[in-house]
């Protein structure tokens, strides 16, 4: 046996449980971690393995570069039991060599390890606005939590720390196996009921109240004409799967329960269309605080579009002309002059308690592009 894993036995733990003290003792999240939680820094990374010692430059290849590394030597690192864990959920694949991911990250936030999905339609979705709505997770205690469009599991897993337990559910097959296997690596696999469904499908035909019901759901508004990434398109205002989530999730709130969620959402000069939008549906009993995080006008050149625009681009395989009309054409038959980032609680009040709405606007004095 090697000299990390001899302290292993596969009777003591399950092969996930058992892949991530491996990790944890090789220094592979130590590793990570120098660049900061949730990161994606591959340039720091590619410059910084060359001086790693042999068997954690192989993880950080495997791991975070995806690189080819020798078959013996991962198993050796890992245990092929190990191993076998990740080819069955399509982490790796085998080559004639050796191991390779399968565009498979191994990131660690907030204490949570956990494996997601970079490419150009990935099926388990991590970014930026993951790391914001676990930030702004509610800090309350809670009997029972509903993830929806879990991805990776990184919010069920954050709520199932102050949580007795967690539903989450994932439309996506690989996604769903991604996430029952990053919330066994962290022990949570007991908490956490892992649902391979459609999100507005489990509401409409699952029972039961929950005290918080989290999601971020694809969320960029996308002109019919294109195409997008499924993790990305909401549909032409970003609020197609969000609306049907919201009018179904109200319902099953139990009594000072909450719904949080985060979107990008279009707005007039003076009004806040993607918000009339979603207090249209709501029931009275329900109040709503919406943090506006940044503010993007919509115009030729501006930061926000062009991001759009140039992805639309590149996965529409169109000329940058053709599509940067067909945004502004769009957007202008919506009346939208702005695109905001937004954070919303929505809560069901009790009997004694008024409803109230409010907006917190920190979006004139932060001007990122994103959530975070």
């Amino acid at each position: 046996m090697t000299r990390l894993t001899k302290y292993l036995k596969s009777d003591d733990m399950d092969a996930p449980t058992k892949l991530n003290k491996i990790l944890e003792r090789e220094g592979f999240f130590n590793f990570y971690l120098v660049f900061g939680e949730g990161n994606l820094r591959f340039a720091d990374w590619h410059l910084a393995v060359k001086n790693l010692p042999l068997r954690l430059k192989a993880l950080v290849e495997l791991f975070l570069l995806s690189i080819e590394v020798p078959s013996g030597l991962v198993i050796e690192i890992l245990t092929k039991e190990c191993v076998d864990v990740l080819l069955a959920n399509k982490v790796i694949s085998q080559f004639k060599l050796g191991f390779k991911s399968n565009s498979y990250i191994l990131a660690s936030h907030s204490g949570l390890n956990f494996f997601f999905q970079v490419s150009r339609n990935p099926s388990t979705y991590f970014g930026d606005d993951s790391i914001a709505l676990s930030v702004f997770q509610s800090s309350r205690a809670k009997e029972k939590v509903l993830d929806l469009c879990s991805g990776s599991g990184i919010q069920a897993m954050k709520a199932s720390l102050r949580a007795e337990k967690v539903d989450a559910v994932e439309i996506s097959e690989e996604a769903s196996s991604i996430a029952k296997l990053n919330c066994s690596m962290n022990g949570l696999g007991g908490k956490i009921n892992i649902f391979n469904k459609d999100a507005v499908d489990f509401l409409a035909h699952s029972s039961g109240g929950y005290d918080l019901i989290l999601f971020n759901p694809p969320l960029l508004p996308i002109p019919p004409q294109l195409n997008a990434a499924f993790v990305a398109d909401g549909g032409s205002d970003g609020l197609a799967l969000t609306s049907n989530i919201v009018s179904l999730g109200q319902e099953r709130l139990n009594s000072e329960g909450i719904i949080q969620f985060i979107g990008t959402g279009l707005a007039t000069d003076k009004n806040l269309l993607f918000l009339e939008s979603v207090n249209d549906i709501l029931l009275p009993s329900m109040s709503t605080r919406c943090a506006l995080l940044s503010k993007h006008r919509i115009e030729e050149g501006g930061d926000f579009l062009e991001r759009l625009v140039i992805t639309a681009c590149l996965y529409n395989n169109k000329p940058y002309g053709e599509v940067l009309d067909i945004f502004l054409n769009h957007y202008k038959s919506l009346n939208a002059s702005f695109i905001y980032c937004y954070f919303l609680t929505i809560e069901r009040n009790s009997n004694h308690k008024q409803t109230n709405h409010q907006i917190i606007d920190i979006s004139k004095s932060h001007y990122g592009l994103w959530f975070v």
